[in-house]
């Protein structure tokens, strides 16, 4: 349980809060100096990701009660298949029915450090359906059997080569967008730089000398300007075929 923790929840339930029978033994053994031995299940603590229930809180004993099952693992039973409850919320339901049946003497405990809602039932889970997505209509198997198909769905696009060799394409593209955009940037920079190295130069040579600089830069400008307008040509496409450019209107 301690493996490879991040991302995992842990949930222990224990309904052996019994006494030591060995306790007046060891009482006798240990004499005088024998520290105090306690009833009960030592409390233990919990790591992150972790649930850890007890029959009853720390220091007491669990009843056997008189039927198959004792009274917690009894109301456990009862309560763990219902739909649409939280790991919270049943425990709520057991502790109630653990308090009635013992008249109030066994109180079901528990140490929590989930960081989420847990459900039992993955149709129920918080976030399991799609942001926005309606609960699908039907019984409880329908509801398990949409949303495994909306998992697998989901799993196949994620996994997708063609899907992932289309997103690289389009960042590549974007970037090459980009370095033109920058480029031309710094030709605009330049072109204002070489009228002010010349001024308003009335040599002929110096004129040409300009006119060629300047004419050379906006070529050059030109030139960049038809390659980024065929780059968003393909950007325009590639987000089409991806479904992308409908979700950029919405």
């Amino acid at each position: 349980m301690e493996l490879e923790r991040e991302g995992k929840t842990n949930i222990v339930f224990l309904d052996a809060c019994r006494d030591n029978p060995f306790t007046e033994t060891l009482a006798r053994t240990m004499g005088t100096r024998a520290i105090s031995i306690g009833r009960g299940l030592a409390e233990v603590q919990t790591g992150v990701g972790t649930f850890i229930a007890y029959s009853t809180q720390p220091g007491n004993v669990a009843s056997d009660g008189s039927g198959r099952n004792s009274p917690f693992a009894a109301a456990l039973k009862r309560h763990l298949p219902e739909p649409a409850r939280n790991l919270t919320n049943i425990m709520i339901n057991v502790r109630k029915d653990v308090l009635d049946a013992t008249q109030g003497r066994q109180v079901p405990w528990d140490h929590s450090a989930l960081t989420e809602d847990f459900y039992f039932d993955l149709a129920f889970a918080t976030g399991s359906l799609p942001k926005g997505a309606a609960k699908p209509p039907g019984d409880e198997a329908e509801v398990m059997q949409r949303r495994l198909h909306q998992l697998e769905e989901e799993l196949k696009k994620k996994s997708d080569p063609q899907q992932t060799a289309n997103i690289v394409m389009l960042a590549q593209l974007k970037e090459r967008v980009r370095q033109y955009e920058e480029a031309n940037r710094q030709d605009q920079q330049r072109i204002f730089d070489t009228y002010r190295k010349y001024g308003a130069a009335s040599d002929p040579n110096a004129r040409n000398s300009l006119n060629r600089e300047v004419g050379d830069i906006s070529m050059q400008m030109a030139q960049r300007g038809q390659q980024q307008q065929a780059l968003q040509a393909q950007i325009a496409k590639l987000e089409a075929d991806m479904g992308l450019a409908s979700e950029a209107k919405k």
